[in-house]
């Protein structure tokens, strides 16, 4: 995993593990470090990432996790499948909105006698 300062403001981060033999999950355990490492840097509101357009399941995950689309870079031909770079910002301001939902402690409690939350 790497980071790099691009500006005041803004982190880019990327990583590689390979094409074969990768564990199941360590990309999300990645994507949850990077998220959580930028987050932890003071003055830091974006993250930046790159993804090549062939990696379909980390494309997929940054959508999952709230990353934006910004414009797609000149990529190239890797074996016999041309690419773009895909790019995409995650910005922390989002997590100062007022939240969606909030979660509230009943009065009530579960059978092994825990509170209840109510979403």
């Amino acid at each position: 995993m790497n980071f790099s300062q691009l500006n005041q403001q803004t982190l880019e981060w990327g990583c590689y593990l390979g094409e074969d033999n990768v564990w199941p999950g360590s990309g999300l355990l990645l994507e949850i470090a990077a998220l959580d490492y930028a987050a932890s840097q003071s003055g830091v509101h974006r993250l930046y990432a790159e993804v090549l357009s062939f990696n379909l399941s980390v494309l997929k995950m940054h959508r999952l996790f709230g990353y934006l689309p910004m414009e797609d870079k000149p990529g190239g031909t890797r074996g016999n499948i041309e690419y773009v770079v895909n790019t995409f910002h995650y910005p922390f301001r989002q997590l100062a909105r007022e939240p969606q939902c909030s979660i509230t402690q009943a009065s009530k409690t579960n059978r092994r006698g825990g509170p209840i939350y109510t979403i």
